[in-house]
């Protein structure tokens, strides 16, 4: 199912197995579109790596280890996954992979004389690519379909879960199993450590506190966010199962399953109609920056009970995404359901410093900036487009490359911690891909 694009022989769609059922959500156009940018790759990539899942991944995020392959113009990094069926499978699943990926140093590919007439496309052969697929290192059960998961940055082993029931689980992914069998368990199996019990609609927002250990925000449709310490272990005083006092020292034996209930250390209601997006300002411990179907940013204090300390209406429809500049300790960007990908100044947030109004032609789903090129952001949508964008540059003039390698709607994104110019993003059509532009382009 995973292919690593040689660009020597035409791949199977990623979407072969949307592509079987009776409806098909992917048109002729959008077809199309994806050979013409098939053909065209070679010049626009120094790397493009895609695999076809069996169910679509709403969420992808790299680990931050890596392992340096000796001789070899590949390093060995681990990406996560999680599985959404919308209720086709008994259990989803979280998922890591391991992938070979390319070194930033690595030698490029020379495609400007290999053109194939028969098939009407660039031609680069490299052998070794072959080698570099996505394996499967572990594959833990979860109950419900997963929207976002995110590791703890301090200890990227316990992986926060939120789902579309607006369901919080954590797991210690050392006391997991490597893989299961689906019809082995029970309906009333849970397989978390931990279940944060609080939202009751779906959950979309979910980021830890880079510099407090164990706290983690979430928000949801229900218009609520809630702040969790999970060192502080709290039994739901309507809740009567079995509890423990350390998550590291639960054990995972067949089916006995242990899971600590607990309860948030803040709440707040947050937006009216639902809390699309949530994230801890980048330079700041206390403050949490929040986005909603309100159209309204918000930013709330940890320190004060949740307290909301600053809000702003930024846009004319929903607000879908937020986030806040690597370099900047007041720039953030925020993405509405039009669209549109406006930058602002927190301490102004009334008006944005800049606004891109044809951003996208669908909902905005997901941005991050880049982690050494701070002016540089990724957004997605559900046009199926991940573009790059460059704030630095003159107004008009931010667009710096477009990714047309998805055939749905874009869902996650993630750039690579150790090459700043490699993107992981997953999408609708199945399809989970790993790109590098041409150094021409970025």
């Amino acid at each position: 199912m995973s292919e690593v694009m040689s660009w020597t022989e035409q791949p199977s769609s990623p979407t072969s197995e949307i592509i079987t059922q009776e409806y098909n959500p992917i048109d002729e156009k959008t077809r199309n579109n994806y050979f013409i940018w098939k053909k065209n790759g070679p010049l626009l990539y120094d790397y493009i790596q895609t695999t076809s899942m069996l169910w679509p991944s709403l969420t992808a995020q790299w680990f931050p280890d890596i392992e340096n392959l000796n001789d070899s113009d590949f390093l060995q990094q681990r990406i996560l996954l999680a599985s959404h069926s919308s209720g086709m499978n008994k259990c989803e699943s979280l998922k890591l992979y391991g992938l070979k990926t390319l070194k930033p140093k690595a030698r490029k590919l020379d495609v400007a004389l290999n053109y194939d007439p028969l098939k009407n496309e660039f031609i680069a052969k490299r052998n070794d690519w072959e080698a570099s697929t996505m394996s499967l290192v572990q594959k833990i059960p979860h109950r419900s379909d997963i929207n976002r998961a995110r590791y703890m940055p301090q200890n990227p082993d316990l992986i926060a879960t939120i789902t579309n029931q607006g369901h919080i689980s954590i797991f210690d992914r050392t006391k997991k199993p490597n893989s299961y069998v689906e019809e082995e368990f029970n309906d009333d199996d849970d397989f978390s450590d931990i279940k944060l019990e609080f939202h009751q609609s779906e959950g979309w927002g979910l980021d830890w506190n880079r510099f407090k250990e164990g706290e983690l925000a979430s928000g949801a449709s229900d218009g609520t966010i809630a702040v969790w310490d999970i060192k502080k272990f709290q039994k739901a005083a309507a809740d009567k199962k079995p509890t423990t006092s350390n998550v590291i020292g639960l054990e995972f034996q067949k089916r006995k399953y242990k899971t600590s209930v607990l309860s948030p250390v803040a709440t707040a209601a947050a937006h009216d109609y639902g809390v699309n997006s949530l994230e801890y300002l980048y330079f700041h411990q206390s403050l949490i920056g929040s986005v909603g179907d309100d159209r309204k940013v918000k930013i709330f204090d940890t320190r004060a009970k949740l307290s909301c300390v600053k809000e702003a209406e930024v846009s004319d429809s929903p607000v879908n995404v937020i986030s806040f500049s690597h370099t900047h300790e007041f720039g953030f960007v925020t993405g509405n359901e039009s669209g549109v990908l406006s930058l602002h100044d927190i301490r102004n947030m009334e008006q944005p410093v800049r606004t891109i109004s044809n951003a996208h032609d669908g909902s905005l789903t997901c941005a991050a900036w880049n982690p050494e090129h701070g002016s540089v952001l990724a957004s997605g949508s559900t046009d199926g487009r991940v573009k790059l964008w460059d704030w630095s540059r003159d107004q008009g003039k931010e667009l710096l490359f477009v990714h047309g390698g998805h055939m749905l709607g874009v869902n996650d994104l993630d750039w690579n911690p150790h090459d700043s110019r490699m993107v992981l993003s997953c999408s609708d059509d199945n399809s989970v891909q790993v790109w590098k532009p041409s150094t021409a382009i970025f």
